[in-house]
Order: structure tokens, then C-alpha cells, then sequence
């Protein structure tokens, strides 16, 4: 997902440590996990959403297929018996 070294991270902590003092760094990193941890969750939930809608898709397209064969098959099949 990011693409970040360890002296990246080292540096965003050093710096909300500065920030937030050590008092609100705990607070803050608890509710930055949870909220990460919802992101994530609605992330998947979309995902699992879109696949579902693809899997539909394709489904509706395979019976439309199946169909119109079915139906030209049928109607070939009766233009030989007239015949």
C-alpha cells in the first residue's frame, strides 16, 4: 500500500511525539488504529460488494448467451422439420 522505510516511520513518530507529547500519543495512536481498522473493514465490505456484482454480471451474461442459443437452436431445428 505505501511504499515507506523505517526512517520514514521513525520520522512521523518523532514528530507527533513532539506534537501530541507523550501524554496524548497513546490516545491518539489507540484512535488512529481504530479508525484505520473501520477503513479497512469498509474496504473490504466493498470489495466483497463489487465482486459480488461482477460474479452477477457474469452470470446474467452466461444465461443471456445460453439463451439465445437455446433459442436459435430451436428455431433452426424448426426451419428443418418445415422443410
Amino acid at each position: 500500500m505505501f511504499d515507506a522505510s523505517f526512517w520514514e516511520f521513525l520520522l512521523v513518530f518523532v514528530l507527533a511525539l513532539l506534537i501530541l507529547g507523550p501524554e496524548r500519543l497513546p490516545r491518539f495512536a489507540h484512535a488512529t488504529g481504530v479508525w484505520l481498522g473501520k477503513a479497512r473493514n469498509a474496504m473490504r465490505r466493498l470489495q466483497r460488494e463489487m465482486q459480488r456484482e461482477f460474479q452477477i454480471d457474469e452470470t446474467r451474461a452466461a444465461i443471456e448467451k445460453a439463451t439465445r442459443e437455446a433459442t436459435r437452436s430451436d428455431q433452426s431445428s424448426g426451419d428443418a422439420d418445415v422443410g
